[in-house]
């Protein structure tokens, strides 16, 4: 665990036990949050599931507070919520320098709102299940699953993805063996630690949809994730901005209108899920209390 120096701003060293200083670190930057935050995101709920990583993830308590604010502020830009039931992104760590990991249900939620994707989903295949791929001109998929049989990791036999383009007929999808898989996973530089060893099937589904991300209707954000996610296997942080040089320069994307997914599409509605998700029972936190609203 780490410990606290005195003396030394919370930017540069890890939290460790100071989360009180991390709140005050967050709060006092709260407008850049603001700022830079997709439409319909709250910045204090999005200041709130930080702590409340820290609080739920002591691991996290390592890493320095400007690198956890740099994933805050990516996690905002985006439109996702981190370390919550709907599994959309993680905060992993890396000695001391904290990353956004984008899980699958981001992923998918960042596709339905670009607009460009009416319906996209994810499936693993275990032994036991009946299925069959036919490719060529006319490509097809059958999957009947088999739930009496044992559905784990070391069960597992493929993962896939399936999407469906606004106004194309056909669907479009990827599979992947679990070799393919396994391979991926080797090459992330989050293979030992954070969802990789937590959720490793959560993790399967996300490698056939990054790959089919390379042929779906593209947008800034969905850009933007491909090129900070920290399960990105080429990921190495060179060009990366400073703190500094985020507090200074918003990214010209951000900027851009935002539109929601078309007729109240999916994307949409998981977006207002998780801005309505309650957060009461840390009303009476004294560290989360601050940010819970109180009317």
């Amino acid at each position: 665990m780490a410990t606290n120096t005195p003396g030394t701003d919370i930017a540069t060293r890890p939290v460790g036990g100071d989360i009180q200083g991390f709140k005050n670190y967050l709060m006092a930057r709260g407008g850049r949050i603001e700022e830079i935050a997709a439409q319909g995101i709250d910045a204090k709920r999005v200041a709130l599931l930080a702590v409340k990583a820290l609080m739920d993830n002591p691991d996290l308590r390592n890493c320095t507070g400007s690198s956890l604010f740099k994933s805050v502020l990516t996690a905002a830009e985006l439109g996702v919520e981190m370390n919550t039931p709907l599994g959309e992104c993680a905060i992993v760590r890396y000695g001391q320098e904290a990353k956004l990991m984008l899980m699958y249900r981001g992923m998918i939620s960042l596709s339905l709102r670009s607009g460009g994707v009416e319906a996209i989903y994810a499936v693993n295949v275990f032994d036991g299940d009946e299925f069959s791929v036919t490719m060529g001109t006319d490509p097809a998929i059958v999957h009947v699953p088999n739930y009496g049989a044992p559905r784990d990791w070391q069960h597992l036999v493929a993962s896939y993805a399936v999407a469906r383009v606004t106004g194309c007929s056909v669907p479009m999808f990827e599979v992947m063996t679990r070799k393919e898989v396994e391979a991926t996973k080797n090459r992330s530089r989050a293979k030992g630690s954070g969802p990789w060893t937590t959720d490793a099937l959560e993790m399967a589904r996300k490698c056939p949809v990054r790959r089919l991300w390379k042929y779906l209707p593209s947008s800034p954000h969905m850009r933007r994730a491909a090129e900070t996610d920290a399960d990105t296997p080429s990921f190495g942080g060179d060009a990366e901005l400073s703190i500094e040089d985020i507090a200074e320069e918003v990214p010209q994307h951000a900027q851009e209108p935002r539109t929601a997914a078309p007729n109240g599409g999916r994307g949409q509605r998981i977006l207002n899920t998780a801005a309505t998700a309650s957060v009461d029972p840390d009303a009476n936190d004294p560290i989360l209390g601050e940010f819970t609203d109180k009317d």
